[in-house]
């Protein structure tokens, strides 16, 4: 198995001996029971009304696709919280996963981009994220978020291409629909132009690129801005 297999494996690991004990966990009885227990549009099940109400405002926030994901869980685990914990955990395991091709994809440090990714996966400040299933909305925005970095990192091997480029946008779009606070994603975008990925600074020097190239690297931002506009209005 190649290094970058084994590491994904030992990340995996290291979320599962942490998290895996939220199976054993209800539901907490601040926002659980508006979202999910006495939430009854979830038992209209997964019908075009269901989209419907997913895409209005739900409970003062704009995050149509954690509400879909919350409608999917219930479907396959009832009112079952391990269900819902776990689903929790999987999408956590899997934005360290994420984050760790994608961090290896842009500076070509397997090991060191596993450290980055192991300490996302294991860090306190993670743990209400991943044992409140009200907050599906940061694990779900985490895995969009995670998948807007690997997409990115693609796309910036070929710059013309549309078709990854376009995939960028997705994700990032997604990402908004489950959590808004990642109208933030595009700045961070530019910090990774600048480094590692060097696309606003001369190959192994601090030097700017022309005025021409940076210009194309930050006008490849404005539908991600215009995005972001649009989701925060």
């Amino acid at each position: 198995m190649r290094t970058q297999g084994w590491i994904a494996l030992l990340l995996t690991a290291a979320s599962l001996a942490v998290f895996y004990q939220v199976h054993d966990f209800e539901f907490v009885r601040y926002d659980d029971y508006i979202y999910v227990v006495q939430n009854a549009h979830l038992r209209d099940g997964l019908g075009i009304s269901t989209f419907l109400n997913a895409l209005g405002s739900n409970f003062q926030n704009w995050i149509p696709l954690t509400i879909l994901s919350l409608h999917l869980d219930y479907e396959l685990f009832g009112l079952d919280a391990a269900g819902f914990h776990l689903t929790n955990v999987a999408m956590h395991t899997f934005s360290a996963i994420l984050l760790f091709f994608a961090l290896s994809r842009m500076t070509g440090k397997h090991w060191q981009s596993g450290f980055v990714a192991a300490v996302f996966a294991i860090h306190p400040l993670h743990v209400e994220s991943v044992a409140w299933v009200t907050e599906r909305k940061d694990t779900l925005s985490g895995v969009f978020w995670m998948l807007t970095l690997l997409a990115y990192a693609r796309y910036c091997e070929k710059p013309r291409s549309t078709r990854r480029y376009a995939l960028t946008l997705v994700c990032l779009a997604l990402g908004m629909m489950a959590k808004p606070t990642i109208v933030t994603l595009p700045f961070v975008l530019l910090l990774l132009d600048y480094w590692p990925l060097g696309r606003l600074r001369g190959p192994n020097s601090s030097a700017p690129r022309s005025f021409a190239e940076t210009r194309r690297v930050i006008g490849e931002k404005i539908p991600m801005f215009g995005i972001a506009a649009a989701v925060s209005l």
